[in-house]
């Protein structure tokens, strides 16, 4: 993944949060076959990155969406979503990175 992507993602989260953030650390994340997945944490914070193609922005969208939906019963606690959008010609998604329990 390319340097400007991170720093558009760095900036994403900024904005979304309104807090600074800053990635000090980032190891990819398997278990997918669809997406590149990563943690990334700084400043304290950790986050979830997924990332593909620019034409499936749309699925991280749509994933979102059924997060939120989950989240607004609060049946479970799932990630909440932080941001999504394009970053060097990559659609990327950010989410809250739960601890494991």
């Amino acid at each position: 993944m390319c340097i400007r992507m991170w720093y558009t993602i760095e900036r994403n989260i900024s904005t979304s949060t309104q807090d600074p953030f800053t990635i000090e650390h980032r190891v990819g994340v398997g278990g997918g076959s669809i997406n590149e997945s990563y943690r990334v944490e700084g400043m304290g914070q950790y986050y979830f990155v997924k990332v593909n193609a620019a034409e499936r922005l749309d699925m991280f969208i749509a994933e979102a969406k059924g997060l939120e939906a989950l989240a607004s019963v609060r049946a479970m606690r799932v990630p909440l979503p932080i941001c999504w959008g394009i970053a060097a010609w990559l659609s990327t998604w950010i989410l809250q990175m739960l601890a494991h329990t």
